[in-house]
């Protein structure tokens, strides 16, 4: 069985590198007034990771459970159809 996935442009490693998090995301995406999408997972309600996010007002936090399984695609497709929905169709990046 062959399974293709599509992979994230960028992907950033190293010890505390979370933390820059609102500067990286400035670099990529400089600071136009656009939007970003978080997914984080809900058991970080309980370790604070969620409170470190660089969120934004026009930016979408959005809680998921992964504990049972990962989002499907169709869940995942349904988040996006809602925020473009809000957004009017305008992609997201700030």
């Amino acid at each position: 069985m062959l399974k293709i996935m599509s992979m994230v442009t960028k992907i950033i490693f190293g010890k505390g590198k979370f933390n820059n998090l609102n500067e990286i995301m400035n670099q990529i995406f400089g600071t136009k007034n656009g939007y970003s999408v978080f997914l984080v997972d809900s058991i970080h309600q309980k370790t604070g990771l969620k409170n470190r996010l660089a969120v934004k007002p026009q930016d979408f936090l959005i809680d998921v459970d992964i504990f049972l399984h990962e989002p499907t695609t169709d869940q995942v497709d349904e988040i996006r159809d809602k925020i473009l929905s809000k957004k009017n169709n305008q992609l997201a990046g700030r």
